[in-house]
């Protein structure tokens, strides 16, 4: 009898640690559910160069917004945490100083904003009315996305790497020109501090608009990791302290906000670029993630969450 109980008890003992095991698991792979998602950012969360991104392109109407994007990070957060409402707001070409005056009515940006904007928005996809882009698409998208942000539980932050594209291609294919290599820690520098600005600006007022909101701030990687100047040298290696600085900034408003506001790090995103040996490669050159990209994006937020 005393054989027969102690086997029981044994039995009993393992069905629990089995359930206790198969209840941690379920919890690491399924991650806390947010009715309404918005995805804000630029052309990397908008999912530029995927497939569908493609498809969805219409001629010179290149510019795909407010849609979803399938295979997309954003799309695969959205399918995974059971959104019922997703609003897809990323833009390509966006830089944080833009996004910032999208969210604030009270901001103007700089002399760059107003016509970058409507320059962008002239190309827009499955536009077709003849109409002053450069500000009545603007306004529009400015109430879109305030409205948006307003009403979710869950927003994903990924602006920042236009900041510094047209500073960093600029010297980076040139190495030739050593001032301008010395000059261009001071231009980060520069451009990393305005940034910082920037981006806590969109934060705070995410929070104006919505205190409950759960913010994912996604890491950025740095795209030029995989550059070689002839010679071999790693052009990444330059500048991996510009896209760490701005992690670490990211993470320190993770521990500023508590448990609101949570960091996604992606250092190791597959990009479309391959192996760019020499700069002379650099002709074909994609900063944009792969599907595989996505993928792992989408993986590192869903951890978070």
């Amino acid at each position: 009898m005393k054989h027969t109980i102690r086997k029981w008890i044994s039995v009993l003992l393992a069905l629990v640690m089995t359930a206790t095991v198969f209840s941690f698991a379920a919890s690491a792979a399924s991650p806390k559910k947010y009715k309404v998602y918005t995805s804000l950012g630029d052309s990397i969360a908008a999912g530029f160069m995927l497939p569908d991104y493609k498809d969805k392109q219409e001629g010179d109407r290149h510019i795909v917004m407010n849609e979803r994007v399938e295979g997309s990070y954003p799309a695969i957060v959205s399918d995974s945490i059971g959104a019922t409402t997703t609003n897809y707001l990323a833009q390509p070409g966006l830089r944080t100083r833009d996004l910032r005056m999208l969210l604030d009515p009270t901001y103007e940006g700089d002399s760059i904003t107003k016509n970058k904007l409507g320059g962008l928005t002239k190309n827009v996809a499955g536009v077709k009315e003849d109409v002053d882009y450069s500000q009545q698409t603007m306004e529009q998208q400015r109430k879109t996305d305030i409205v948006a942000v307003s009403q979710s539980d869950l927003v994903t932050l990924d602006i920042g790497m236009n900041d510094s594209m047209i500073t960093m291609m600029g010297v980076l294919s040139d190495f030739e020109n050593l001032d301008k290599i010395g000059q261009l820690r001071d231009a980060l520098s520069y451009i990393l501090n305005d940034w910082k600005t920037d981006y806590k600006a969109i934060v705070d007022r995410i929070y104006t608009l919505n205190p409950d909101v759960t913010i994912v701030a996604v890491g950025n990687y740095n795209p030029f990791r995989q550059w070689k100047v002839p010679g071999g040298a790693s052009v990444g290696d330059l500048v991996q302290w510009y896209y760490d600085s701005m992690n670490e900034y990211k993470a320190s408003l993770a521990k500023e906000y508590g448990g609101k506001l949570k960091f996604a790090p992606v250092p190791e995103t597959d990009l479309n670029a391959g192996d760019i040996k020499t700069i002379a490669d650099t002709k074909k050159i994609d900063f944009h993630p792969t599907a595989d990209g996505h993928r792992y994006m989408a993986e590192q937020i869903l951890a978070v969450l």
